[in-house]
């Protein structure tokens, strides 16, 4: 491409004024890396709760659990930090029950038992929903919202008072956690406590409440920014699977896509005699990626007749991942989370077990750097560069870029192009293993470290050098966020308009098109750009190789295709997964036309 050529007029008396604030400033500050980003603290917090086994109301004290996590990187002012935690139920005509719970809360995990007095006049249904607001000593905080959620009440027997006419037990804790990508179990029993059949549905939704705490921007006051997430946002849920839907290694199925923004219901048929109960035995997973504190709600409905009455019921459970827990490989598309730590070379070393026992260290390093106006050829550059953990699972490249003279970068109106190279390398071995085998951009997703930002997410084969008699693959979260600083010393984000990720023989590039036309202070000249590329891994024996439910006929697609395949070997008994049988218990039924119905219009 021709290089454009420019009058100098086009910079005016912009340009004029910037000069001459460059020349009123200290020389020192305006070197590479002289002036530092501002203090940053990312803010984690998640809260879920957990629904108890449906009561007759006025019967008894209702306890609900909940969970917050709560998490802080980067420079953050020091505790006590102050949780103030809330679950409200919302009756209607009846009105508003509120508990809140106030305590101190440190970096973790924290339960929070919620006791409601429901009284007897309560209807069947109410909304349960809630808020956790952890404020700082200087009087900031931070906010996580739980969403509306029907929550309902059981008809009382009339033979024996007190007793619910449908119950619905928990038989397992109302909050399990695993590794990231390892599998819980939940145990929920549904009693006829009447003197008739119950028929009805039995629904399990998976819904996650790993979501950015309230910002600035939708509540004015002290709720700021900027924040951390604590695993994708608003898609990733927890998939969930019954017993007759897992893979053929006990496990639930994750689909090929992690973060679609809704999870397929599980929804059953029941019909249950007089004096009789039924299991339901609830298997849930998080993705392998899926960062600590991350955590989804499971609730469960149940609703349908018993003679002339209808009658409902609801249970909720809580799934969570943290890495402190050991991995269990059980899955064949399960790992462990990677550890991250950074090298004296501002590189990060990335640390996995594909097997358990067997670790693998790979290096991450950022080797190349180029920036130019868009349409202009390269800038020659200063450069700043430091690498740092943010948690054990979480890495951070920053990179400080200005131009080699003392003159700004360009203006904060222009689009520029941001080139970074980053080698993937094993110490020891050629500079080509371990090798990236696939790399998909994630442009506007709703999930990764800071959701305004896009992010790729990337598969490496650790059995390229057969030597090493391993095998097993690595999958990656890359992500890059930028800032641009004004030349008035003004810190702000720069919008990313596209980001293109690409393989080379040695790691992979990521080539941003980006504006600072929101960094705007007294100047309209940006003087340095803050490159992060945020990294965090998970590796394990088969990881990344999931499959996809519902496509039975192996075209990648649910759609007609497989519906019409179900319908045309209804009945039948046939090979495992062929010919309709997309559970692979050699049977075409309800079981299967549900799973291609729940993940119907997916791909793999």
């Amino acid at each position: 491409m021709p290089i454009r050529q420019r009058p100098i007029t086009r910079l005016g008396s912009r340009l004029i004024a910037a000069v001459l604030l460059l020349l009123t400033c200290n020389a020192a500050t305006l070197a590479v890396g002289g002036t530092a980003p501002p203090t940053e603290c990312g803010k984690t917090l998640v809260f879920a709760r957990s629904l108890p086994g449906s009561p007759v109301p006025g019967a008894t004290s209702v306890a609900f659990g909940a969970v917050v996590f709560f998490e802080l990187t980067g420079d953050c002012i020091p505790g006590p930090y102050s949780l103030s935690a809330t679950l409200e139920i919302d009756c209607g005509p009846l009105g508003v029950l509120s508990n809140t719970i106030n305590t101190n809360i440190g970096e973790g995990f924290t339960s929070l038992p919620f006791v409601f007095d429901i009284p007897p006049t309560a209807p069947t249904t109410c909304t349960i929903q809630g808020e956790a607001t952890v404020t700082f000593l200087d009087g900031t905080a931070t906010r996580a919202l739980l969403a509306p959620a029907d929550y309902c009440f059981a008809r009382e027997n009339p033979l024996l008072p007190g007793q619910p006419l449908l119950q619905i037990e928990r038989l397992t804790s109302s909050a399990a956690f695993a590794h990231p990508g390892d599998q819980v179990d939940h145990v929920i029993r549904i009693i006829n406590n009447g003197n008739q059949d119950f028929e009805g549905t039995f629904t399990a939704v998976s819904s996650q409440r790993g979501r950015l705490p309230v910002s600035v921007a939708a509540f004015e006051g002290n709720f700021v920014g900027p924040f951390a997430n604590s695993g994708p946002i608003s898609g990733e849920n927890f998939p969930i699977a019954l017993p007759q839907h897992l893979g053929v290694d006990g496990c639930v199925i994750l689909s090929p896509n992690p973060h679609s923004s809704q999870m397929p219901a599980l929804i059953e048929n029941l019909l249950i005699p007089p004096g009789q109960s039924v299991l339901f035995d609830i298997s849930s997973r998080s993705w392998p990626l899926t960062a600590r504190g991350n955590m989804s709600e499971i609730d469960i409905s149940v609703d349908g007749m018993m003679g002339p009455l209808p009658v409902v019921g609801c249970a909720g459970f809580i799934a969570g991942a943290d890495t402190q827990i050991p991995p269990t490989y059980d899955c064949v598309d399960s790992g462990a989370a990677a550890l991250i730590s950074p090298l004296p070379t501002d590189a990060l070393l990335i640390t996995v077990e594909p097997t358990s026992g067997t670790p693998v260290d790979s290096v991450l390093d950022l080797v190349n750097v180029q920036i130019n106006r868009f349409g202009d050829p390269p800038i020659s550059i200063s450069e700043a560069r430091n690498s740092t953990a943010l948690t054990a699972n979480h890495g951070r490249i920053r990179s400080q870029i200005q131009r080699a003279s003392a003159f700004p970068l360009f203006l904060d109106t222009d689009t520029f192009e941001l080139v970074l190279e980053y080698q993937l390398r094993t110490p020891g071995f050629p500079p080509n293993f371990p090798a990236i085998i696939s790399l998909e951009t994630v442009p506007n997703a709703p999930s990764g470290f800071e959701t305004r930002f896009p992010y790729a997410i990337g598969r490496v084969d650790l059995a390229t050098d057969g030597s090493r008699g391993m095998t097993g693959t690595m999958e990656f979260i890359y992500q890059l966020s930028l800032n641009a600083l004004t030349v008035d010393k003004t810190y702000l984000p720069v919008d990313i308009l596209d980001l293109q990720m690409s393989i080379t023989p040695t790691g992979f590039t990521a080539r941003a098109l980006a504006t600072a036309s929101g960094a705007r202070g007294s100047s309209s000249m940006v003087m340095e750009i803050e490159a992060r590329g945020d990294a965090r891994a998970a590796g394990g024996g088969g990881l990344g190789h999931h499959t996809c439910p519902g496509d039975v006929s192996g075209d990648g697609h649910v759609d007609f295709v497989d519906l019409n395949e179900v319908l045309a070997n209804w009945g039948a008994t046939v090979p495992p997964k062929t010919n309709g049988d997309a559970d692979g218990d050699t049977d075409v039924d309800f079981d299967d036309l549900n799973i291609v119905l729940n993940y119907w219009g997916t791909s793999c």
